[in-house]
This record gives C-alpha cells, sequence and structure tokens, in this order.
C-alpha cells in the first residue's frame, strides 16, 4: 500500500510539473520578447511577476506600432494563475493588437476587450494608452489595473492619478480616457 501510494504521488508531481511547464512556455511565447522602438519614446520593459507561487499567471504587456507613428502602450493581468489565466491573457493581448490596428480611441478598445472578457467568465484589469508623438499627446484609459508610472528624463517617477474604472469582464461599463 505504501509504495502504491508513494507511486500516486511520483505521477501526481509528473503531471503537475508537465502542466506547469506547459504554463510557462505558454506565458513567455505570449509576450513580447523586446519592446520595439518608437518614435518619441524610450522603451524599456522588464516582467517580474508579483507574487511567488509557482502558478504562472495571466500578467501580460505590450508595445504596439500604429498608424501615423503612434504607439499603443498596454498592462494587464487576468485574475487568476495557471493555464486558464495564462491562455486568456493569450486571447485578450491577440484581442488587443487586433483592436489597437483598427485605430480606436483606448476607451473602445476597453469596451471590446470587456466583452470578450465577460464572454470568456474572466475578469482582468488593463492600462491601454495611445502615444501620438507628433502632437505629444497620449490618452489612457484604465479598468481596474494600477495607474501607470510616468517616468521623465531627469525626473522622479510619477504615479499617474487616473480614473481606474471597473475590470474587464464585468460588461457594461462605460471607460474614461485622460
Amino acid at each position: 500500500e505504501l509504495a502504491d501510494r508513494a507511486a500516486v504521488c511520483i505521477d501526481n508531481a509528473r503531471l503537475y510539473q508537465g502542466a506547469r511547464n506547459t504554463a510557462v512556455t505558454l506565458q513567455r511565447s505570449l509576450l513580447p520578447d523586446l519592446p520595439p522602438q518608437q518614435a518619441g519614446l524610450e522603451i524599456a520593459s522588464r516582467y517580474r511577476p508579483a507574487g511567488t507561487t509557482i502558478e504562472v499567471g495571466g500578467d501580460w504587456f505590450d508595445v504596439i506600432p500604429l498608424a501615423e507613428d503612434k504607439t499603443a502602450l498596454v498592462v494587464g493581468d487576468v485574475m487568476g494563475s495557471g493555464i486558464s489565466a495564462a491562455t486568456t491573457m493569450g486571447r485578450l493581448r491577440t484581442a488587443t493588437t487586433t483592436l489597437a490596428d483598427l485605430g480606436l480611441p483606448p476607451t473602445e478598445v476597453l469596451h471590446h476587450l470587456d466583452k470578450i472578457t465577460a464572454d470568456l467568465e474572466q475578469y482582468a484589469t488593463c492600462a491601454y494608452a495611445v502615444y501620438d508623438p507628433h502632437r505629444a499627446l497620449c490618452h489612457i484609459a484604465v479598468a481596474g489595473h494600477l495607474p501607470p508610472v510616468l517616468m521623465r528624463a531627469g525626473e522622479p517617477p510619477e504615479l499617474l492619478d487616473l480614473p481606474t474604472g471597473a475590470p474587464l469582464g464585468v460588461g457594461g461599463v462605460a471607460f474614461e480616457v485622460t
């Protein structure tokens, strides 16, 4: 009986490790290796999950080149962890890129992402910004996410005071743009 229990434990550990490896590979494959350099922006990234859990999460970020030298910047986090969160993150990241390519304003992008997230019966937070270097303007909308930090050369980081909005997946919520 002891040998049977030990065998079950070993099998469970192997299954768990296999699922974990799959989730980590999925999550890493869905995040950009290096952010593209865009006109008027100096972009750097560092992905470091907040938790110490061994579960993979649904965090994502992206830098999306747009028409007219504009750039979309996005940070999001699917609530929960594991393969489900990583899969939802991949879907939202793909949807965000597609919606950004349509040239939609931040509020409309979040509106569509809210519907997608609700259809998936998930919740996520997201900050979505579009920067226009020719007009030196950045429009930002936030769905339940922590506000972005603005970093300017030679100045201390500035936590932006923005309306937070409801998380994605709540459904039927209007988002504000700043």
